[in-house]
């Protein structure tokens, strides 16, 4: 492959960008002309970037159906529904998907989820969440279950 150096372009070229995919990867085309006079196109692709996990996420038994817990997270920016995940014993037990809604007062989205539908007092669940169609997870957080 060869490879040529291009002069910066002089006073009075102009280098044009548009983008075209919002939101996912970000691509630029563009031309310009040198001080010689020679055009030039060119591509720049951006790759997407990398999905961003929900922050603090908590869990606590609060409220909600004798067999729920409150789970709650700070969002990321933009994001609407979430997944949360339940684990049991390492293995995974269920995925919830939690919808969109205004965080509260404090900036966290929550929601109320059960376990089981007959969590056993003493067994310790697993939660993590992300939001819905990524795999950045959050750090994934213990609650023991106390009973009711």
């Amino acid at each position: 492959m060869a490879a040529e150096i291009v002069d910066i372009p002089g006073p009075g070229s102009v280098v044009t960008c548009h983008h075209t995919y919002p939101g996912t990867a970000t691509t630029f085309e563009g031309s310009f002309e040198d001080r010689a006079g020679r055009r030039f196109a060119f591509t720049v692709t951006l790759p997407a970037p990398a999905p961003e996990a929900p922050k603090d996420v908590q869990v606590w038994r609060d409220g909600g159906a004798p067999n729920e817990v409150h789970v709650m997270w700070l969002p990321v920016e933009g994001a609407e529904d979430y997944t949360i995940r339940i684990f049991k014993d390492g293995a995974l037990l269920r995925t919830v998907t939690a919808p969109g809604r205004p965080p509260n007062e404090n900036g966290y989205r929550q929601v109320h989820v059960a376990p089981e539908p007959y969590p056993v007092v003493g067994q310790v669940y697993e939660y993590d969440v992300s939001v819905k169609g990524t795999d950045a997870w959050s750090t994934r957080v213990a609650h023991q279950w106390a009973g009711l």
